[in-house]
């Protein structure tokens, strides 16, 4: 059972992102079926993306504090980005918060992580993806109903948030480790790097050290390219690669016989364990709905309210998730990648 599911919403119906609706003559089609529907479809849409795509911003979201505003305020232009769990996340128009505002309403907790004022405050911006209830109509029932029991929402908007986030107090990592002032507890938005992550970027890196070429001896053997690509496993656990550098040579007669075997050990092995670190399955639902855009750095004055106009905020994107289209990637490697490795 899906785990994004209302709790009392799937008990009462009995939704499965695994089935879907099988329509026969003389069916009776309720509420249930409608649900069912929506729940297989949605899901698959966000297994794809989560599983075939990844996540990260794809188009716009730029953060940014303008330097003739004040008192200052934080942007974020229109955009799309998809969420770790494959929620869709569109912003359709900029959107701005006060931050004097912010250290106003959060000053409590802000001085309690912080310490007292003046002193620097590291956030993250973080979007997350928000559904919202719309179209009140009138609905049968009935009689003697309270008005509001007499009508419902007849839509289901997709919709955003935008929030900022605080730092792990206990931890020197970066801000995108724990989750937002009251988020619920499935909104990773501020999570570090998972497990799956982890080992994509690992096995980026040994694709990178495979150098396909006749002068590439001494020639590397299936048995230590795979050996390799189970190491990725240790690797996230905290380990060293072995050897942590160094170029594996690949005979080009050979090259798509070795690389279909790492590719084999990643897929049917290293993956399936990586996701399980990160309590997730192939099949299941994931829920993570948010996406870190940027890390807001701000000056606090005694006073409580940004030290230095616009001046006293700095935005850094550099550990944005970026998440590139396909034909962009084919672009990429029909000009042969990168010049140098």
């Amino acid at each position: 059972m899906s785990e994004c599911l209302d709790t009392a919403m799937a008990d009462i119906h009995k939704l499965d992102p695994a089935k879907r609706v099988n329509y026969s003559f003389g069916l009776v089609l309720g509420v249930d079926e409608f649900l069912q529907e929506q729940t297989h479809l949605l899901e698959k849409f966000r297994r794809h993306d989560r599983m075939l795509h990844g996540w990260g911003t794809v188009c716009g979201l730029k953060v940014s504090v303008p330097t003739d505003v004040n008192p200052p305020e934080v942007r974020v232009t229109g955009g799309l980005a998809v969420s770790p769990g494959g929620f869709e996340i569109c912003v359709p128009n900029v959107m701005c918060a006060k931050l004097n505002d912010w250290l106003a309403t959060n000053r409590a907790a802000l001085t309690a992580r912080f310490g007292s004022f003046p002193a620097t405050v590291t956030t993250c911006v973080v979007l997350c993806y928000r559904e919202c209830a719309t179209d009140i109509v009138p609905i049968p029932g009935e009689p003697c109903r309270s008005d509001d029991d007499a009508m419902a929402p007849s839509r289901i908007a997709e919709s955003f948030e935008l929030k900022l986030c605080l730092p792990d107090a206990d931890a020197g990592s970066p801000p995108w480790a724990s989750p937002p002032i009251g988020s619920p507890p499935f909104d990773a938005c501020c999570s570090a790097l998972s497990a799956r992550e982890q080992g994509e970027i690992e096995f980026g890196r040994l694709l990178r050290r495979i150098d396909i070429g006749l002068g590439a001896t001494p020639f590397a053997s299936i048995a230590q390219l795979e050996a390799a690509a189970r190491s990725i496993l240790d690797i996230v656990n905290g380990a060293l690669p072995s050897p942590p550098s160094g170029n594996l040579g690949v005979h080009p007669d050979n090259a798509r016989t070795m690389l279909l075997a790492i590719a084999r050990v990643w897929a049917t092995e290293v993956l399936p364990e990586l996701l399980k670190r990160d309590h997730e399955t192939w099949c299941g639902a994931a829920c993570e709905r948010c996406v870190p855009l940027a890390e807001l750095a701000i000056a606090v004055a005694a006073d409580g309210t940004v030290q230095g106009g616009p001046a006293g905020a700095v935005v850094d994107e550099t550990q944005r998730p970026i998440l590139l289209a396909t034909n962009l990637l084919q672009e990429w490697l029909l000009a042969n990648g990168p010049a140098t490795v």
